[in-house]
């Protein structure tokens, strides 16, 4: 255990990390966001610039992106957000002339040394925050002065989001849309109705019940090589394989209630801020993943808004989903994990938590990549709102689970603290150089050395 970040008042709900700026984000169920510095554990940015439960977060580039059930997805500029931060009060010497009379006021204490004329020294604070402009209708917090962008388009709670290099932001909503934004210059491209590009795919009858043949038909061949979701080996060998694949319930409608607790609905997720109708996404160039609240997996061409596979092996909300150019794992709240092969699209293996629920997922920055220039395999780790970490191998079979209500924290005179105590993990984030960064259920965030 390297750190551990307290501040917030309830459950992490959107985990971020920039090493390069040595500063990791967090948001919560209490609405706030929180930047912090990794070495010192210094919280160094509050930005209550949303009012309902954050989402997401996401460093981009000189910018934080965060995403809230209150519908919108806002832009922070990290240095106009070291500009008004609000600094230490220093103790300032200031000379007063006291007269006798206010002095017999001052109790038994006095000493009696000073005298009328003579100067008495009191210490006073000064809040060295720098003056902001007062408004005359209302009151502006100093960070709203630090928000770049509003991005407004949704009309229900933003659920998941990501932003890519190059100027582009994908956002899913219980609105059952996903949109794409321009992030230079904040408009939005283009909208994805979910609901409506299922029921366009039905109307073009090339699959009424079997979606690995709409992928593997002869009339769509020519776009399947165009797609990006294509492979060097799904030309040739996937066509079997999808001509064997068994039915999939394609025309089943989404379904939003929460059978769990009777009532309520999945829509914009659950109290903790877990999956939606579009509970994740993920997207590179322009292929798309998303999760929805009916248990299914569909990848996307962003080129054309279609649906170009669609992928069920859930029966409750996905939470969490992560791909790399040969797999997707997929979390649900059914308390599983697929790990899903993209060349033919079938699930590879599953995982299943007794916990009854998944909230997170990653797979390992070290091997989610055939071009690492070793064997191919899958690794990754889970949240699963219990107290371990589990870390997962899919070459080998084999699950490690890590408490993480206990253990040791080496501080900076090398002494170590035992820290103890039960809570929930509920996010978590890997580290290019080798770290976990976890969430839980009471609000504090750890770093760990892996």
């Amino acid at each position: 255990l390297l750190s551990v970040y307290k501040g917030h008042y309830s459950g992490i709900t959107a985990l971020d990390c920039d090493p390069v700026m040595g500063i990791l984000a967090s948001g919560s169920l209490d609405t706030q966001v929180r930047v912090w510095d990794i070495e010192t554990t210094e919280c160094k940015h509050v930005i209550s610039g949303h009012n309902d439960v954050i989402r997401g977060v996401q460093f981009y580039e000189r910018f934080l992106l965060t995403a809230s059930n209150d519908s919108r997805v806002r832009m922070w500029d990290l240095s106009m957000l070291e500009s008004v931060r609000p600094r230490p009060s220093t103790k300032v010497m200031q000379k007063e002339y006291i007269s006798s009379s206010a002095r017999i006021g001052k109790g038994d204490g006095y000493d009696g040394e000073s005298r009328a004329d003579s100067p008495d020294a009191i210490m006073s604070l000064q809040s060295t925050t720098p003056a902001v402009t007062p408004t005359i209708c209302r009151h502006i917090s100093p960070v709203e002065l630090c928000c770049e962008n509003t991005f407004v388009g949704h009309t229900d709670a933003v659920t998941c989001f990501q932003a890519a290099p190059g100027g582009t932001m994908i956002s899913g909503s219980a609105d059952k849309t996903v949109r794409e934004w321009d992030l230079t210059t904040g408009a939005m491209r283009q909208t994805i109705d979910i609901t409506w590009a299922i029921k366009d795919t039905q109307s073009s009858k090339l699959s009424s019940s079997n979606v690995a043949h709409f992928s593997s038909s002869s009339s769509s061949s020519s776009q399947r090589r165009n797609s990006p979701w294509a492979t060097a080996s799904t030309t040739t060998a996937a066509k079997n394989a999808f001509s064997t694949r068994p039915s999939l319930p394609f025309e089943t409608p989404i379904h939003t209630s929460n059978e769990r607790s009777g009532s309520g609905s999945y829509k914009r997720g659950t109290e903790l801020g877990d999956g939606g109708f579009v509970g994740a996404l993920q997207f590179y160039d322009f292929a798309l993943a998303t999760g929805t609240a009916d248990g299914f997996l569909r990848l996307w061409d962003l080129r054309t808004a279609q649906a170009h596979r669609q992928m069920h092996g859930h029966s409750e909300p996905i939470t969490s989903l992560h791909f790399d150019d040969r797999s997707v794992i997929t979390g649900s709240l059914d308390g599983t994990v697929l790990i899903w092969d993209l060349r033919t699209g079938r699930v590879l293996q599953s995982l299943s938590f007794d916990s009854g629920l998944v909230s997170s997922i990653k797979l390992s920055p070290s091997m989610n990549s055939s071009h690492s220039g070793k064997s191919y395999s899958v690794e990754f780790w889970a949240a699963a709102r219990d107290n371990l970490l589990h870390h997962y191998m899919a070459s080998s079979m084999q699950q490690v689970s890590y408490a993480s209500d206990h253990g040791y924290l080496n501080t900076r005179d090398n002494s170590c603290v035992n820290i103890t105590g039960y809570s929930g993990i509920s996010r978590i984030d890997l580290l290019d150089n080798g770290s976990l960064l976890c969430g839980d259920d009471e609000g504090i965030v750890k770093l760990w050395s892996i």
